[in-house]
């Protein structure tokens, strides 16, 4: 697991759409979209449920959210890691 792939994940968490999110990121859709595979892959468990336009947080997915906001502080209090927006964090 890599710190771009909870950044990612997280970004799509708040947007809830892969392009969009990855215009965020400043990736390409595509590698956004490798990387979440991966992830998902490496959780053994799907993070979003893909619709034409949208995508759908999973119930692992919400879990997951809690635990990479957690990750994310102790990794920003190390200096290790910027600062989650107050939004993504209270989802």
């Amino acid at each position: 697991m890599e710190i771009s792939q909870l950044q990612y994940f997280q970004a799509m968490a708040r947007v809830r759409h892969f392009t969009k999110a990855a215009e965020e990121c400043a990736v390409s859709q595509s590698a956004l979209s490798r990387s979440i595979a991966k992830l998902e892959d490496e959780l053994g468990t799907p993070l979003f449920v893909r619709h034409a336009r949208r995508a759908e947080l999973t119930q692992a997915s919400t879990s997951s959210i809690t635990s990479t906001a957690c990750c994310a502080s102790s990794k920003r209090r190390r200096g290790k890691l910027p600062r989650l927006s107050r939004r993504m964090a209270a989802s």
